[in-house]
């Protein structure tokens, strides 16, 4: 039986991924999203002691909400890819897949504001 070069590198590819050694999965450091809230809690407020310029900003409770979310899902994301044993090719394809469906988000959104699109008889060059 002959293979070809495309079944073989699926082959390689299937087998590459199936060895692929994680050491955390996504939902393993999901669990822990609790503990980092308070870990970057605690730096923001360390930083807020130590950082001159940050009695020069207003700093509400509404904005430091915001800091800590958004610290908080950047430390899961960076440990997701440090721990999963994510590869290149893979994390292009994660990044390719949330730009299409963004910009697939982003026309349903256009296409409900502007109609359907479909002109209606008269209302071309009538003005």
């Amino acid at each position: 039986m002959k293979i070809t070069r495309r079944q073989l590198r699926g082959l390689i590819r299937e087998t590459l991924l199936l060895e692929r050694k994680t050491i955390a999965s996504a939902s393993d450091i999901q669990r822990l999203k609790p503990n980092i809230v308070d870990w970057v809690e605690v730096l923001l407020d360390e930083l807020s002691t130590s950082s001159p310029r940050w009695n020069d900003v207003e700093v509400n409770e509404k904005r430091l909400k915001n800091m800590v979310t958004t610290v908080t899902d950047d430390v899961i994301l960076s440990l997701i890819g440090v721990t999963s044993g994510m590869d290149y090719l893979a994390k292009r394809n994660q990044k390719k897949r949330a730009e299409e469906d963004s910009h697939q988000k982003w026309d349903k959104q256009r296409r409900a504001v502007r109609g359907s699109g479909v002109s209606h008889y008269g209302d071309y060059g009538s003005g």
